[in-house]
């Protein structure tokens, strides 16, 4: 985010970075969002998982990632 903006991380918060640039950038903070997180190759590992019934997955990424190995294992 920081270098959409053209700036350098000094330490600052993540949060902080985000509040910069979505009043900086609007909209546009989320296709930046999708040109790093969207259509990601999924890892071995997902593809593994995936082989396990789950009823439910939490997570915390915000990567397409463990969609996309869903979408090849079909």
């Amino acid at each position: 985010m920081a270098e959409e903006l053209g700036e350098e991380l000094d330490g600052e918060d993540l949060s902080e970075v985000y509040s910069a640039a979505k009043s900086e950038l609007g909209e546009h903070v989320h296709k930046i969002f999708e040109r790093y997180f969207k259509h990601c190759k999924p890892s071995i590992e997902y593809t593994e998982l995936l082989k396990y019934p789950f009823f439910r997955i939490y997570s915390l990424n915000i990567d397409d990632a463990f969609e996309n190995a869903a979408i090849r294992m079909e």
